[in-house]
């Protein structure tokens, strides 16, 4: 690649009519041409801005800074607002100090060395051998990576057979695929960055909007868009002033541009302002390396394909849709929270003034307590879930209530209750065999129960939403949820360690999964129309949802026929029919996608000659659902969750080679080891087709 043309000697200043003008004093040194060549370099920039990025040229154009650029005697220049600098010794000099020190030291974010992942999965279980019909079906309600645990041991044993070294820091330091600017500046860093490392993904983080001013003065962005751009790389500047929406902005640019790449990225740290402080220490630590754990497995996958296929087949199930008519009234939404139990007085003197929702494990208490939900949502897959609805179907009549459920859900649980609406999960394979349209998807819906009911009560459009029993977290560690709330034989009692502020005020604690639970709901309150949001927890503050007390609440009686109104609600989705669903299964060419992709993964190891930023970014390409008509989408949807993951341990054997004249040597091993597995896998895929069209008799196929 050639050199950067990137502007590294700053040049010129603002221009001089606008009332934003450099002071006189930062001016006397500064040759007329050179202020000229600044003023030129800038109306260069906005012309490249209005051509390629409107809205950014829009907003540059009229943008007036409060800072000011002042050039030094030396030739520097710098960023100063009154008495302040941004730069201790001037922009170019830091930069490149800053640069110096990186290149000898820098800041990656790291997965565990492979031999340490490999340790962590010695006591795994495996499924129990024995005779099946079909390969698929010792997988059955598994919850373990089976595939990608098998594949990493054997990467491992080769790399111990030919006694191959492992380093714990990265050895192969040009192979970054992502080089993450935190701040902008004056953008004189990223030239040398670039030259030194090639990254495939530049991402710039900035805070301040002033810093893309004033770098339209300094940085010619064109050269630096053309150069990533020739050379077949990525440019993304992410402008976002809050925090956790630059982290989010930040993760969703990983994820979707290549998430193969994110062991090892570059961590370059410009500015360190006080948003971007946060995003760096919150990027940087474990949580970011575990932006791989979801992304699903193959396992899983199966299951959510036999529990779709089996709960569609009748063809006498409705699934969601368009919402024609809105509810119009309250809605309760109810979790397992301790505060549940607190407040289960106030909910039974207003459940007739309100539609009640109930999530997963929290009808137990509502049933118990001789509360009747007119909705119940139910999300998680695994059969003991369908076990806990039995049990409590013997000792209460569910049939007055309506169920909504993923279609991926345990085969029968719908029976239990009045009449059933299910959806489709959007990231899943089912979606690609079953679904015709978006709005049969219920987006938000995951990753807990919770957030399924609140999606579906945004869906049908209620007047007010009351969340009771969604803690998120509890005061007391110790009592993490509702005492008559279900627990899944094998579940874990939550260990809530994490201080965060209380919904009204005082400290409780929570976890890492129920942080990433409240994230979703907030994201959902940003994000999904509908009426005010009030939370009448004592857990977690939840940013959208007013805090109230039960006692605050004046729930008027309503001005409709509650039952009449819910059946209303429930009749207007239509059913998944008998020929809609065998239509669906024979278009869907679920063996010709699993062909295609599994061809050409193993035609792209084959043409490789060695383990490169290339290769991993064609395997996340074939991989990639996205850009893919549905029905092309099954495939990748049923198998990338596993393959990544494989993928992502190869990766960090090759980063850490010690001895690097033997990466020929290794690479061909794996490549054989990995298309292997490759074969394997699409056999199941196969078996698991031929499983579901043995189980329906219109496909007429008797297996021998």
């Amino acid at each position: 690649m050639a050199k950067s043309t990137l502007n590294l000697k700053p040049v010129g200043e603002a221009l001089e009519a606008a009332p934003h003008a450099v002071a006189e004093a930062g001016l006397a040194a500064v040759p007329r041409d050179r202020k000229g060549e600044a003023i030129a370099l800038r109306e260069k920039n906005l012309a490249f801005f209005e051509k390629q990025f409107p809205g950014l040229y829009k907003t540059m154009k009229s943008f007036v800074p409060k800072a000011e650029l002042q050039w030094l005697d030396n030739g520097d220049v710098n960023i100063r607002n009154g008495n302040v600098f941004t730069y201790k010794s001037g922009a170019l000099a830091d930069s490149q100090g800053q640069v110096k020190v990186f290149i000898a030291k820098p800041s990656r974010v790291v997965f565990a060395k492979p031999e340490s992942l490999f340790d962590e999965v010695e006591g795994a279980s495996r499924p129990v051998e024995g005779q099946y019909q079909f390969l698929t079906q010792k997988y059955d309600d598994r919850n373990t990576d089976d595939h990608s645990e098998v594949f990493t041991r054997k990467v491992s044993q080769l790399i111990r057979e030919k006694g191959v070294n492992l380093s714990n820091a990265i050895t192969h330091e040009k192979q970054a695929y992502y080089l993450v600017s935190y701040g902008l500046g004056l953008g004189l860093h990223l030239g040398p960055l670039l030259d030194h490392y090639d990254p495939e993904v530049l991402i710039l983080l900035e805070s301040d909007p002033e810093m893309l001013y004033h770098s339209t003065f300094t940085l010619d962005w064109e050269q630096l868009f053309n150069r990533m751009n020739d050379n077949k790389k990525k440019l993304r500047l992410i402008l976002e002033p809050d925090a956790t929406a630059m982290l989010q902005k930040l993760n969703g640019t990983v994820q979707g541009e290549c998430l193969l790449g994110l062991d090892g990225v570059l961590s370059f740290m410009h500015l360190n302002t006080p948003a971007l402080g946060v995003v760096f220490s919150e990027f940087n630590s474990p949580k970011t390396a575990n932006l791989a754990s979801f992304i699903g497995f193959i396992v899983d996958e199966y299951n959510m394909m036999k529990n779709s296929f089996r709960n569609l087949r009748a063809g006498t199930k409705r699934v969601l849709n368009l919402v024609r008519k809105k509810a119009n009234v309250p809605v309760i939404i109810v979790g397992s929270g301790p505060s549940l139990e607190e407040n289960i007085e106030f909910l039974k003197k207003v459940q007739d003034r309100a539609i009640i929702i109930s999530s997963g494990s929290s009808i137990a208490v509502l049933l118990k307590s001789g509360i009747q939900p007119d909705f119940h949502t139910v999300l998680e897959r695994a059969k003991a879930v369908y076990d806990r609805h039995a049990e409590a179907a013997k000792d209460f009549d569910l049939s007055g209530i309506h169920v909504v459920l993923t279609t991926t859900i345990w085969p029968g649980i719908d029976a239990f209750f009045k009449d059933v609406i299910y959806f489709f999960r959007p990231a899943l394979s089912p979606l690609g065999v079953f679904c015709k349209e978006t709005a049969e998807i219920l987006n938000g819906e995951g990753p807990q129960v919770t957030n399924t009911s609140f999606a579906f009560s945004r869906r049908l459009g209620f007047s007010e939403y009351y969340m009771l029993g969604i803690d998120l977290g509890a005061a007391d560690p110790s009592h993490p949820r509702a005492e008559k709330a279900w627990i899944s034989p094998g579940v874990k009692q939550r260990n809530l360690h994490i201080p965060v502020r209380g919904n009204f005020g005082r400290t409780v604690f929570t976890d890492r999964s129920l942080i990433q639970q409240r994230q979703t709901i907030e994201n959902q309150l940003r994000s999904l129309s509908g009426g005010p949001v009030f939370n009448l927890s004592r857990g977690v503050r939840i940013a959208g949802a007013e805090p109230k007390l039960p006692q605050e609440i004046d729930l008027k009686p309503l001005a409709v026929d509650k039952k009449q109104l819910v059946q209303e609600l429930v009749e207007q989705f239509p059913v998944y029919t008998r020929e809609r669903f065998i239509g669906a299964w024979e278009g869907s060419g679920v063996r010709e996608n699993v062909a295609e992709m599994i061809a050409s993964m193993i035609g792209a190891l084959e043409k490789a000659e060695r383990w490169d930023n290339r290769l991993l970014k064609q395997i996340e390409d074939i991989n990639s659902y996205m850009n893919k008509s549905l029905r092309k989408q099954y495939a990748p949807r049923l198998l990338r969750g596993s393959v990544l993951r494989m993928c992502m341990y190869v990766n960090a054997v090759f980063l850490r080679l010690v001895e690097l004249d033997r990466e020929k040597e290794l690479f061909e091993s794996v490549r054989e080891a990995f298309i292997q597995t490759l074969r394997d896998i699409e056999l199941e895929a196969y078996a698991l087709a031929d499983e579901l069209e043995s189980e329906d008799e219109y496909f007429g196929v008797k297996m021998a």
